[in-house]
């Protein structure tokens, strides 16, 4: 059925170049070895092909079963996961050295290139659909923003987020400071046992007056039909750095991020970061001198974080000198660490690709 429909799919649409995200891991065999062989079957004359690109490999998709305490999903692959193929129609890309290492060890002769994550330009200032977003979600512009920019997930320590955000609130009620909100990015509905856990704990913390849950956030900012907004990540960005916020990234398992974006995401709106100590930061931002509050995973050093970030952002807030200095060197890093031009140099080969190959009056798309 699966190879069916993406025949049938590629004949009638003809793409140059399929993109398949997180294709190498083990949840849908049927679905990923379908897509293979009808790739292969559609490419075998033609130009063009698959782009696996991955952001997760086995050993990184640490989803835990909380019912067995143990992994979900197997942290190798087994003898029917689909893996890339060295082909000519095949081209595999993971976005970090620790998943390339990973990579090396599965059974197919491919490899992949390592092309790291494109970021967002953060443009400053907010408009008009800012504020009536803002007024939506009856958020006072005294107050800075905190932005958790995950799905709720688990393994993504939203938990952890609305903990710190409590500490947070409670050591700026102590200084006479406003406390900030926190906009968590996920829909509750994604694993509602563990999102009713999550309004239990907002509600068990009493920051009920300060913690929104947005329910999904679109890839484009749009006005709804009722004429409500609902912002992108770049615009959340843009109101966090308006009001003098930050972003709050606490992963909850030390092995589940292969890069994180939340402190990638703060540098290039130029914010604050807090983040849990988990195994890719060392290895992504730690290693690139990224300044950023850190506790770990389980809570340990939450507490004196909270104090540490609830001075930073009064720094931002007064705009203190050393502070604006930081997040700019901030910013320049992760331009060095998720640089454009790999995209283009690896999207300009397959345009060129395609080109050759064209007759000068057929119609390619990608």
């Amino acid at each position: 059925m699966y190879f069916d429909h993406f025949t049938t799919w590629l004949d009638r649409h003809d793409p140059d170049w399929v993109f398949a995200v997180n294709l190498t891991l083990p949840h849908a065999v049927s679905v990923t070895s379908a897509l293979y062989m009808a790739a292969d079957r559609h490419y075998r004359a033609r130009q063009g092909g698959l782009v696996i690109w991955d952001h997760d490999l086995c050993g990184s998709n640490g989803r835990w079963d909380m019912a067995i305490d143990r992994r979900f999903y197997p942290s190798v692959p087994n003898d029917v996961t689909p893996l890339p193929a060295e082909a000519a129609h095949i081209n595999w890309i993971v976005v970090s050295q620790g998943l390339a290492r990973e990579a090396e060890s599965y059974d197919t002769a491919s490899r992949p290139k390592v092309i790291a994550n494109l970021l967002p330009v953060i443009r400053t200032g907010i408009d008009d659909r800012h504020h009536e977003f803002a007024r939506q979600l009856e958020l006072s512009p005294e107050r800075p923003i905190l932005l958790s920019p995950v799905r709720i997930y688990r393994v993504k320590g939203v938990n952890q987020s609305l903990r710190f955000h409590a500490e947070v609130v409670a050591e700026c009620l102590r200084r006479s400071l406003p406390p900030p909100y926190l906009l968590v990015f996920g829909d509750l509905d994604e694993d509602p046992d563990y999102g009713d856990e999550l309004v239990a704990l907002r509600d068990e913390l009493a920051t009920e007056k300060y913690v929104r849950f947005l329910g999904g956030v679109p890839l484009e900012s749009v006005r709804e039909a009722d004429g409500d907004w609902r912002l992108d990540e770049v615009d959340l960005l843009r109101l966090a750095r308006a009001t003098y916020g930050g972003v709050v990234f606490t992963p909850s398992v030390s092995d589940f991020e292969t890069v994180g974006l939340g402190a990638g995401l703060a540098a290039a709106a130029e914010v604050p970061a807090v983040s849990t100590r988990y195994n890719a930061f060392d290895e992504v931002y730690g290693a690139a001198g990224i300044s950023c509050t850190m506790f770990e995973t389980d809570g340990t050093g939450m507490t004196e974080a909270a104090a540490e970030f609830v001075d930073v952002l009064a720094g931002f807030a007064r705009r203190d000198a050393d502070l604006i200095a930081g997040l700019k060197r901030n910013r320049q890093a992760v331009e060095s660490l998720f640089p454009t031009d790999p995209w283009r140099t690896l999207l300009d080969s397959m345009n060129d690709g395609i080109a050759r190959s064209d007759s000068p009056v057929k119609e390619r798309t990608m």
